[in-house]
């Protein structure tokens, strides 16, 4: 559930940061999407448990 877990999260900084992401072109979509990555993987514990919603997640 990890990784559905970091997903959300990515997807959430995704939103908030970068609000006009279709008019990105792909080079740029894929750099901000591995410095997002990164940087969510680097803070993320896993070994905490797993508090996003269950719908979120699904």
């Amino acid at each position: 559930m990890h990784h559905k877990a970091i997903k959300a999260e990515i997807r959430k900084q995704l939103k908030t940061r970068y609000p006009h992401w279709q008019r990105l072109t792909k080079k740029e979509k894929k750099a901000i999407a591995k410095k997002v990555l990164d940087e969510v993987v680097n803070n993320y514990d896993l070994k905490q448990e797993v508090t996003t919603p269950l719908e979120v997640l699904l």
